[in-house]
This record gives structure tokens, C-alpha cells and sequence, in this order.
């Protein structure tokens, strides 16, 4: 029942135009969703995140999280520590700027990574405070530059990052109603292997890419948890199962722009 509830609701706004998307006249689609990443991205409008990095552009969030891995399955495998998926995020952001301001994590065409990051360290922070995390950590330690062709052909720059950060899974779930809604609470056996907001290294590819014809910034990414500790001392590293999706997701990343009858 869940499965098909999560399912049906991600569909549904996946169909809405979110008003970046109107006001940017574009909108990304995503041709490569391998199982078990949920169907569609959410989206999610990111005022929180950029109200804590005291952004005024307009950002968009697009985001796939591990799903169920069948009908039957009672746990999201975001939320589910034995699972590859779990705490993996894939997706992208949509950065729209006004008119008097220049366009996000560029300066004269070379990329601003202090900037582009900034953009991951408050979505971070502000997800984690959704789910009721009371001291959010979030470090980015690591950004080797990589050639940005390899991931996508529009791409102007690509960097291996690295970020220690809490895990989200705690016994309440999310204490923003619309997440909670969306996900539900993780299954107590969650807790036999791991401790509620435990230490957590992510390790991913950020890829980002300017359209100045419509003032924005597009920035790909996908993350895995690299490293972290189970209750019994086991260190597990998910990364290696995953950076090849990764790369396959953001490849396929398309941007399309809106028809004129969208306003």
C-alpha cells in the first residue's frame, strides 16, 4: 500500500510546474532510472536551504531516493542501513537568477566551486533539520576537479566530492509533515544495525553547467555513503556498488524547455 502511495504522489508532482521552472522557462527530465530509485525525482522547492546560505535566487531540487525494492517491501531502501541505497541521493539543482544578478557558480566561464558547494551544503543542512537532526554536520573535505565532458556534454565542470554529515534515520522519521507524509518512519530492526543520526561519509560527483541564455545554472550530482560504522563495528562503504549509476544517471540528464501555454 505504501509503495503505491509514495509512487502515486511522486508521479503526480512530477506532472506539476513548479514556479522556477516557469519562471526559468525550463525543466529537466531524467531517461536513466535504474531500480530501485523512485520512479520519478521529487522536487522540492528549496527555501529553506537557500534562506540558510542567504541566497536570493530561486532553487529547485530534483531528487531520486532508494524506493521500495518490491511491492511487498516495508521499508524504503533509503532508510534501510543493510541496503545500498541507503542515504544515496541522485538528482539535480536548478538555479534561476534574477535579472540584476549574474549567473550562479560562474565567473567569466570558469566555475566558482565555493559557490557551486554552497548549494549542496544547504540542502544538506536544511534535510537534515527536517528530519529533527538537533546538531546537523556538514563538512565537505574533498573536491578533486574531473573532466566534466566525461559526464555530461554540456557540463563546465566536475568535481569528486567527499562530505561528512549525519545520517537522516532516527525512530520518529521526518518531523516536516510533508516528508513524513511522503516516507513514513523507518523500521525499528533500522535501529539493531545502526544509531539515529549516526556519522556518515558521502562521497560523490558534482557536475554543474550554466545556460546563460536562461539565467541559469544547472548542478547534477549523485552521492553514496562511503563510510560509515554499524552497531557491531562493521565499517561499510556503499560508494563502490554505485558510482556507476551515478554517472549513467547524470549523463542522461535532458533540459528541456516549457511550452508556451505553461505560465
Amino acid at each position: 500500500m505504501r509503495w503505491a502511495f509514495l509512487d502515486g504522489l511522486v508521479t503526480l508532482q512530477h506532472k506539476l510546474s513548479y514556479p522556477e521552472e516557469k519562471t526559468s522557462r525550463i525543466t529537466l527530465s531524467f531517461l536513466y532510472k535504474p531500480h530501485p530509485w523512485t520512479r520519478h525525482p521529487i522536487k522540492t522547492r528549496l527555501h529553506q536551504a537557500k534562506e540558510l546560505m542567504k541566497s536570493t535566487q530561486h532553487w529547485l531540487g530534483y531528487f531520486f531516493l532508494g524506493g521500495y525494492r518490491t511491492p511487498l517491501s516495508r521499508n524504503l531502501a533509503r532508510f534501510d542501513p543493510s541496503d545500498i541505497c541507503y542515504q544515496a541521493w541522485a538528482g539535480a539543482y536548478l538555479i534561476y537568477s534574477q535579472d540584476n544578478d549574474r549567473i550562479v557558480g560562474f565567473e567569466d566561464n570558469e566555475p566558482v566551486i565555493e559557490e557551486l558547494a554552497s548549494i549542496g551544503i544547504g540542502d544538506q543542512t536544511s534535510w537534515l533539520k527536517s528530519f529533527g537532526d538537533p546538531s546537523p554536520r556538514v563538512k565537505i573535505v574533498r573536491a578533486d576537479p574531473l573532466d566534466p565532458k566525461k559526464f555530461h556534454q554540456q557540463a563546465e565542470a566536475a568535481f569528486l566530492g567527499e562530505m561528512w554529515t549525519h545520517s537522516d534515520i532516527n525512530p520518529k522519521g521526518a518531523v516536516d509533515w510533508r516528508y513524513h507524509l511522503i516516507f513514513g518512519k523507518p523500521r525499528k530492526d533500522a535501529f539493531e544495525l545502526v544509531k539515529p543520526y549516526h556519522d556518515l561519509l558521502l562521497r560523490g560527483y558534482y557536475v554543474a553547467w550554466p545556460i546563460p541564455r536562461y539565467r541559469a545554472t544547472i548542478i547534477a550530482y549523485g552521492a553514496a555513503a562511503a563510510w560509515f560504522e554499524t552497531r557491531d563495528g562493521r565499517i561499510i562503504n556503499y560508494w563502490k556498488h554505485l558510482k556507476h549509476q551515478f554517472r549513467q544517471i547524470i549523463q542522461h540528464i535532458q533540459v528541456r524547455c516549457l511550452p508556451p501555454h505553461i505560465s
